[in-house]
This record gives C-alpha cells, sequence and structure tokens, in this order.
C-alpha cells in the first residue's frame, strides 16, 4: 500500500489520532465533545495514558478489572470516517509495512453523547439507544458494499416528502451490545443529520427547507420501531464498523424535544447520569 494511502507520522502513529497500537484498549467509549474525555475518564480507577491531537483526545485507563479507551471524535460523520478508518489501521495492520494482518481484532465501539428528541413521546432526560441509525449523509457511498444499506421503504418515504434530501440509508447496532445496554435505555431508530441548524430542521439566520420534518418522520416504522432522536454521528459509526468487522453502539441522553420545543434546565445533570449508568455496564459492576 502507497504511503500516500496509509499516511503515518514520523513516530510511526497514525497521522490524525497520533496514536500507536498500545494506545488504545478493545473496548472503546467515543465522545463528540473533546471536553466530556476528562469528565468520563475522571471516572476510571487508573488513567495510564492521555494523548491529544487536534480534537482527537484519547485516554486509556481501567475501571476495575477492563482497560478502556475514551476518546473524543468532535462532530460529523465526517470525523468519525476518520476515527473509524484509523482505529482499524491501529488494530489490524503492521503499520510499518502498511500489510493487513492476517487475523483481525474486533473492537467494541460505544458512543455516549446528546442528542434531540424528535418524537413528542420521548422525554428530556430520557436514554435513548440507538438500535439503528438513519444516515441523511452521504458517507457510506464512497465505499464498496453501501448497497446493503439501502432500505426500499426509508427511500419511498424520503422521495415523497424531502425530495432534495440525498437517499437516505439505515445501517444496525450490534446485537451483542444491545444486549448488554437494553435495561438502561429506550431502544429506537436515531436520525443522523449532516449539520445542527437546517439539516436538524432548525430555522435561526436561515430557513430550513423542511422545518416540519419531523412530523413526518413519526410516522416511519422499521422492524416495529419508530424514530426516537437525532444527532450527527451514528449512523457512520454503524455502518462502517458493519463493513470493517467492528461492534457499534450509540447511546444518547435526550436534551431537547425537537416537537413539543423542550429543552432540559440541568443538561449537565442528565449528560452525567447517563454516562454513570453505561460506565457501570461497561465495568461489570
Amino acid at each position: 500500500m502507497h504511503p500516500s494511502e496509509l499516511i503515518l507520522n514520523q513516530d510511526g502513529s497514525v497521522y490524525h489520532l497520533g496514536l500507536h497500537r498500545e494506545d488504545i484498549a478493545r473496548d472503546i467509549i467515543l465522545t463528540g465533545d473533546p471536553g466530556r474525555v476528562k469528565l468520563i475518564s475522571s471516572m476510571f480507577d487508573t488513567i495510564e495514558i492521555m494523548k491529544e491531537r487536534r480534537e482527537f483526545i484519547t485516554h486509556t485507563g481501567w475501571i476495575g478489572k477492563k482497560r478502556v479507551t475514551v476518546m473524543s471524535t468532535g462532530m460529523g460523520t465526517d470525523n468519525i470516517d476518520i476515527v473509524l478508518n484509523e482505529l482499524d489501521i491501529l488494530v489490524n495492520f503492521e503499520n510499518k509495512n502498511r500489510v493487513k494482518h492476517n487475523e483481525r481484532t474486533v473492537l467494541n465501539l460505544i458512543r455516549l453523547g446528546t442528542s434531540g428528541g424528535v418524537n413528542r413521546t420521548v422525554n428530556v432526560g430520557e436514554i435513548v439507544l440507538s438500535a439503528s441509525a438513519i444516515g441523511l449523509d452521504n458517507l457510506i457511498k464512497y465505499y464498496a458494499g453501501n448497497e446493503i444499506f439501502i432500505d426500499v421503504q426509508l427511500n419511498e418515504l424520503f422521495r415523497e416528502n424531502f425530495p432534495l434530501i440525498p437517499e437516505p440509508y439505515i445501517a444496525m447496532a450490534d446485537d451483542v451490545l444491545i444486549q448488554g445496554f437494553h435495561e438502561i435505555a429506550r431502544k429506537g431508530i436515531t436520525i443522523t443529520a449532516p449539520g445542527f441548524y437546517g439539516p436538524q430542521g432548525r430555522s435561526v439566520a436561515l430557513d430550513s427547507e423542511y422545518p416540519d420534518m419531523f412530523e413526518t418522520l413519526e410516522k416511519y416504522n422499521h422492524n416495529g420501531m419508530g424514530i426516537l432522536n437525532m444527532e450527527m454521528e451514528s449512523s457512520a459509526l454503524y455502518a462502517l464498523s458493519h463493513l470493517m468487522g467492528h461492534r457499534a453502539l450509540t447511546i444518547c441522553v435526550v436534551l431537547a424535544n425537537r416537537i413539543t420545543g423542550e429543552y432540559a434546565t440541568e443538561p449537565a445533570k442528565h449528560t452525567r447520569h447517563m454516562l454513570e449508568k453505561c460506565l457501570a455496564i461497561l465495568s461489570g459492576s
């Protein structure tokens, strides 16, 4: 593989993350906000590695007998593309010679984040487990094998109601990870938007083309589940993990309900509550 394809830093670390294989655990918590890394690692028993490069902050340590990494991805599916590819390079390539290992290492990638509810039954402060994610971004269409994420019913819904939005796709969370965390969260579908304002139906400085999109999306059902919330990373996380052979799951606390207009009065409290519950399960305590 050419050096221009798999770029390494002079010290042999991967290009954007600035990490070596030994810097990460096999259980990795992903969070969009770089500031949340310190909050999460403060709940570790010990921290052995702390590295920072660009918006990617990585802390690796121990919770009980389990080694865990927490890493910030920054916002958006474009950053997830960087993070997922470089994590896979770390564990599944011999970097010096840029060749794949014969045996693959599987990572458990658990995104812990915040989101907006897009269903009137979702309460502010509620924890949502994303059993699947609908992508309004185009990222996965740049990768071979993307046709497995196409859903006919979903495409028809968008063609009829949102004709200017690119063809959506839907990807699933890992069943094993779902079973581990399903008792603390409400299970449903998450929408991943390619932005925070217009792509999420907000009309602030500029008007959104589809300000009433959520009333339409409430009608969609997939495998007996409806759409509960919206954020900006999970579709790429799920689709890329599936194609690479990793396990992925997103759990988000809802800080706003976009249909009722409610916003959390204590967002930090709700977020910490979600993090504590998830870390307790991850550590087995």
